[in-house]
């Protein structure tokens, strides 16, 4: 049995797998403060199911290794694993084989590999957390780039940095937990999340539908530019907002909707959900420790 771990910036979701059949799920909050922390938590996993026989890990990161070092550059969500050789922490904690690689780019295996961008040329996936994972799919093979942190799509500036500092970036607002707070404040409910929010989208809720139109005017504009940029055949939306099919589809009409506005009659890449959903990253897990290990 294998146990793969959905490493995010709030909360780490595990599963225990045998193949592609999660046995066992669950869900807990990140710690914050140390990678020891974070590797003690992962031990408690383990030792209270002393009846699952784990074989190896198979490791959804926030953060991205160098691929000449191993070490994980400097962006990520946790930023007491950046700089260090986290996978061969989990290594030589646990004395297990380690799959480890970034949560985007894990998406994005799973979907190239078992999911909705099978046959598809090029293909981008994004997956909307705690910040918004990306990654660049052509010919079935995930783009790093050149020094390890291609597909970071989460630090694309969307204002001027040096005005507006790190509210500048596109996961300060098309992350979850930045549109959510902004919605709270605008609505002020304090128990608003994000299937609240579509339920008040359902119906016809003026503030509610005035936020999503908000987001989705922010969010497809960075489509658009990622389109003129690498022309995709396919996005694919991951997270768990993506299981929401009026997200989806709000989503296309927006982006449908800058073509119409710049009579633009080409072809472009359609938007789909992610096949996983909020389960991508694991998915993507289990499918690199399978091709690394077995």
């Amino acid at each position: 049995m294998i146990l793969a771990l959905d490493i995010g910036g709030t909360f780490i979701k595990w599963a225990a797998a045998e193949g592609y059949d999660l046995k066992e799920t669950g869900k807990f909050p990140t710690p914050q403060d140390s990678l020891e922390h974070l590797t003690d938590a992962v031990k408690e996993i383990m030792n209270s199911h002393p009846e699952m026989k784990f074989e190896g890990l198979a490791v959804s990161y926030p953060g991205m290794e160098d691929p000449e070092t191993g070490y994980l550059v400097p962006f990520g969500a946790l930023t007491y694993g950046l700089g260090k050789p986290v996978r061969k922490v989990f290594e030589a904690t646990f004395g297990l084989p380690v799959s480890f690689e970034n949560d985007g780019r894990l998406a994005a295996y799973a979907e190239s590999r078992i999911g909705n961008l099978q046959g598809i040329r090029s293909g981008y996936v994004l997956v909307i957390g705690t910040g918004i994972g990306g990654a660049y799919v052509r010919n079935g093979r995930i783009e790093a780039g050149s020094h390890g942190y291609g597909g970071q799509i989460s630090l694309f500036l969307t204002d001027d940095i040096r005005r507006n500092g790190l509210n500048a970036i596109w996961s300060a607002h098309c992350g979850m937990p930045g549109f959510l707070a902004k919605a709270k404040q605008r609505m002020q409910k304090e128990d608003l999340d994000g299937e609240i929010l579509m339920k008040l989208v359902r119906e016809k809720d003026e503030q509610a539908c005035g936020l999503l139109d908000e987001y989705m005017n922010e969010f497809t504009n960075v489509l658009f530019t990622l389109q003129m940029v690498l022309d995709p055949e396919r996005f694919v939306i991951g997270g768990g907002i993506s299981r929401d099919d009026l997200f989806i589809e709000s989503m296309r009409n927006k982006y449908e909707e800058i073509y119409r506005m710049y009579s633009l009659d080409v072809k472009h890449a359609d938007i789909m959900p992610c096949r996983f959903h909020n389960t991508s990253n694991i998915m993507g897990a289990l499918a690199l420790y399978y091709d690394e290990h077995q």
